[in-house]
């Protein structure tokens, strides 16, 4: 007796075909069984082109996974190339805008690691002690430097459009904010070891140094071959926009 009937019976007939098709990948006794059982079934023309358009619609799921795959792959390699080439110590030609782009994202990841730095000890501090309160201000004190601005960097150079949109969006909330805090150190006389130290990050000398770093950045996140690059619509620039902005009214809360 044929040892794959029994198990055959409870096949499909989409899964019945896949063996009927593909002989190579099977032995003789199972391409037998498949055949006897599906013959048995004497399924109707409609009944049979289910069961075909069944396989084919699996066949073209699975092509299409593995071109994104490949695609991933592919990325990934064109990205270990750049980042290889940008990092030579020996440079011959001018920077070009798929290194500035991996250089941008290189910078915005070591300012997310330098912002996990030092705010570990206050995460820390919220995740372990019971007499924390987390509450909307606290959550977005967090979410901005540590969850948006390293998914953005990470969307942005693998080429990502909404890696343009959310990295562009994090620019702008920096630069209103960096604005406001230039305004209120301009506006109040600066003395070190006095409560306004306690407000500010730094001097409004270093804050004017952010400053200019920070419009260098949005000044080429809107150059026109970066947006070309990430095909960057008008939608998407009013999209980056509102998400600065919306990020900027979430720091004013609390």
């Amino acid at each position: 007796m044929n040892q794959f009937t029994a198990r055959y019976k409870k096949l499909s007939s989409a899964d019945l075909l896949k063996i009927i098709d593909s002989p190579a990948d099977y032995q003789p006794e199972a391409i037998e069984a498949a055949d006897d059982e599906f013959i048995a079934r004497q399924l109707t023309d409609d009944e049979l082109f289910a069961a075909r358009e069944e396989n084919e619609n699996l066949r073209q799921e699975s092509l299409l996974k593995s071109a994104k795959t490949k695609a991933w792959e592919n990325k990934a390699q064109d990205l270990a190339h750049t980042i290889a080439d940008t990092l030579n110590p020996i440079q011959s030609e001018k920077l070009s805008t798929p290194k500035a782009i991996l250089w941008v994202s290189i910078l915005m990841i070591m300012l997310f690691l330098y912002q996990l730095y030092s705010q570990f000890g206050l995460l820390k501090y919220m995740l372990t002690y019971d007499a924390a309160q987390w509450n909307f201000a606290m959550v977005m004190y967090f979410f901005r430097p540590l969850i948006v601005m390293p998914v953005a960097a990470i969307l942005f150079v693998l080429r990502e459009k909404y890696g343009w949109v959310l990295l562009s969006g994090y620019l702008i909330y920096l630069a209103f904010n960096t604005m406001a805090l230039l305004y209120f150190a301009l506006k109040h006389p600066f003395e070190p070891g006095g409560r306004i130290s306690q407000l500010l990050p730094s001097a409004p000398s270093s804050l004017f140094g952010w400053a200019i770093f920070n419009a260098g950045c949005l000044y080429f996140m809107f150059k026109k071959d970066v947006r070309e690059i990430y095909t960057v619509s008008p939608k998407n620039i009013v999209i980056a926009a509102g998400f600065g902005v919306l990020l900027t009214l979430s720091s004013m809360v609390g």
